[in-house]
């Protein structure tokens, strides 16, 4: 099986989980991987989005709020 390509989100926005997010996860080739945003708040909605309607964990030591980290 070939490597998945890891999606990192910078901007995790009320557009990136209404439109873009569903997209992402329906892409077999795809493995979402990390979530940054300036709000913590922001990133916090987009981990708790992504458990609770398709089942993705975003690790603590994944979610970011400066993307040059």
């Amino acid at each position: 099986m070939p490597k998945k390509l890891k999606v990192a989100v910078v901007g995790a926005g009320g557009i990136f989980r209404g439109a873009h997010l569903p997209g992402w996860v329906k892409l077999p080739e795809c493995e979402m991987w990390a979530v940054c945003d300036i709000s913590p708040q922001a990133v916090q909605a987009c981990v708790e989005e992504m458990r609770a309607n398709f089942g993705i964990e975003i690790p603590k030591e994944r979610q970011y709020t400066d993307y040059k980290k």
